[in-house]
């Protein structure tokens, strides 16, 4: 009766089990299922036991502008809290399917790490090719540039993959301003993983609900070193022209949109522009 546990160890019935590698089904695939008794009245819970090869991006096998822009692989990290994101940025070189530098396991080695740095989203934007910057120039020389021409032209339904460059008036990329495009997992315009999302502070403060704030509390400083030494080894990109260290988040407040800076000292701050370039690290 009540609440207990039990101790399971699983083996394999030869004396390896093979599995998969590289199987990019978001909720992976079922190695084994196994029954368990939960009373004394022959009921029983079922437990399935996953695979996981790696967490494929929500547009991994969706075409963009012609081509598959979007072939990230990702892994699960869990920070200290207990809490489970993604390993990288979203759209870092690391895991670029594509890329010679292509390790989903790997995370940012320093704080200016630029493999680590992924790609630099307008708020609740879907990921059109907008986000997508090139890293180096033909000389190799590291520049974090678009991929994409920019424009003026607000849409709220953008045709093309171009940066919308917003006014100082309404700094925004859309015509018409709506806070639901990240508000949570099944947002229509959410950028992260199946079962994942962007973090959420949804009373505006510095409390227990702020993902933000329990996630980066638990850092041993509360600056970039801090950032870079926790499990989510975060790096200092966010606005490429000053490596800040910018991330957003899925909450709105009136204009403004919840995000992260921490480039000197922690910083979680509300700016009313949603048209900024800023990371995404996406939390389960």
């Amino acid at each position: 009766a009540g609440d207990g546990y039990f101790d399971a160890k699983i083996v394999p019935l030869s004396s390896a089990y093979h599995a998969k590698q590289l199987d990019l089904n978001a909720s992976g695939y079922i190695a084994a299922t196994l029954l368990y008794p939960t009373d004394d009245n022959s009921s029983t819970g079922q437990l399935e036991l996953k695979v996981i090869a790696g967490i494929p991006d929500r547009n991994f096998n969706v075409l963009t502008n012609g081509q598959y822009e979007h072939q990230f692989v990702y892994m699960p990290v869990k920070s200290v809290t207990g809490r489970v994101w993604l390993n990288n940025n979203l759209g870092a070189e690391y895991a670029d399917l594509n890329s010679p530098d292509f390790n989903s396991t790997q995370q940012a080695t320093a704080s200016n790490d630029y493999k680590a740095y992924g790609s630099q989203f307008q708020w609740g934007r879907k990921a059109d090719g907008h986000e997508l910057v090139k890293l180096k120039n033909s000389n190799g020389t590291i520049i974090g540039d678009r991929k994409y021409a920019t424009t003026t032209t607000k849409s709220d339904n953008p045709s093309n993959p171009k940066f919308i460059v917003s006014d100082f008036v309404i700094y925004d990329w859309r015509v018409t301003q709506d806070d639901t495009l990240w508000a949570s997992e099944s947002s229509p315009n959410n950028v992260c993983p199946a079962g994942y999302r962007l973090p959420l502070n949804p009373n505006g403060v510095d409390d227990s609900d702020n993902e933000f704030y329990v996630e980066f509390n638990s850092w041993s400083s509360k600056n970039s070193a801090g950032a870079l030494s926790s499990n989510l080894k975060l790096v200092k990109a966010g606005v490429y022209q000053n490596r800040s260290g910018t991330y957003w988040s899925g909450s709105t407040s009136r204009n403004n949109v919840w995000a992260i800076n921490f480039h000197r000292t922690l910083n979680l701050f509300g700016i009313d522009g949603r048209g900024a370039a800023m990371s995404v690290r996406c939390i389960k």
